[in-house]
């Protein structure tokens, strides 16, 4: 599985390369892929980095290749088979798969339908899946949504989850904090930026309602999993500081 985790790596950072190389230029590009595999948290962290054996750089790089996607806007198709990969291949993908889902029906308009239809028999194929085989662990999120208003006492640590944990500069440096001073300069230069943004925030959205509803004991779950959701997010987060470095 560090085999895997290294390729998807390697993989993720030559996709955000060429696109942002495409997208924004491709001195943008090259800086940014050499910049992920740099981070901590992807090279050497054993809680999802590219030495350990999750699934999470497996996961960032399909977000990357539905953001990319959504930004270009020209193959639904595309679209619909990157949040299909998305589906199958982590508990996480679902619900990150709906966020696109969502934002894409205002991007795609009409053309959504493939996509939808794409990630229906993923989601299809996964339940058939999960039904022949023994249950484990895995919390059902969507039948703990439910019980939000008896636990809003946890929105606090769920709210301050991943603020905290992006300031954890031997896991991340100073990266978010770039990418937070990014997000406010290229939403000003770039429309596209406003996208980027949007993503993130659905996303990050949806992991702070799981702390809030889980099962487990919040600040526990966080503990092991904050850094690895984060990952998720990186290539809009990578592409917001192209749209900055092209403006100066």
């Amino acid at each position: 599985m560090t085999a895997t985790s290294a390729g998807s790596t390697s993989a993720c950072s030559r996709r955000s390369r060429e696109r942002i190389g495409g997208l924004v230029s491709p001195a943008a590009g090259a800086w940014c892929a050499a910049l992920l595999v740099w981070i901590p948290q992807f090279a050497v962290e054993p809680e999802g980095g590219a030495l350990s054996a999750y699934n999470d750089i497996a996961i960032a790089a399909f977000v990357a290749g539905a953001f990319f996607e959504l930004i270009e806007r020209k193959s639904e198709l595309l679209f619909g088979l990157w949040l299909a990969f998305l589906v199958l291949t982590k508990s996480e993908g679902l619900p990150i798969a709906f966020v696109f889902l969502a934002i894409g029906a205002f991007v795609f308009r009409k053309r959504i339908l493939m996509p939808a239809i794409a990630t229906f028999i993923a989601t299809a194929a996964l339940i058939i899946w999960r039904l022949g085989i023994p249950a484990g662990d895995e919390e059902d999120i969507f039948r703990l949504l439910p019980t939000i208003p008896e636990k809003l006492h946890r929105l606090g640590i769920a709210m301050a989850a991943f603020p905290r944990h992006m300031l954890l500069m031997p896991r991340w440096g100073v990266l978010w904090i770039a990418v937070i001073v990014a997000a406010i300069i290229a939403a000003r230069i770039d429309r596209r930026a406003w996208l980027a943004i949007a993503v993130i925030a659905a996303i990050l959205a949806v992991y702070t309602a799981v702390y809030v509803t889980t099962a487990w004991i919040p600040s526990e779950l966080i503990a092991v999993t904050a850094d690895r959701l984060l990952m998720h997010v990186i290539a809009p987060s990578l592409f917001l500081l192209a749209l900055t470095l092209r403006s100066r």
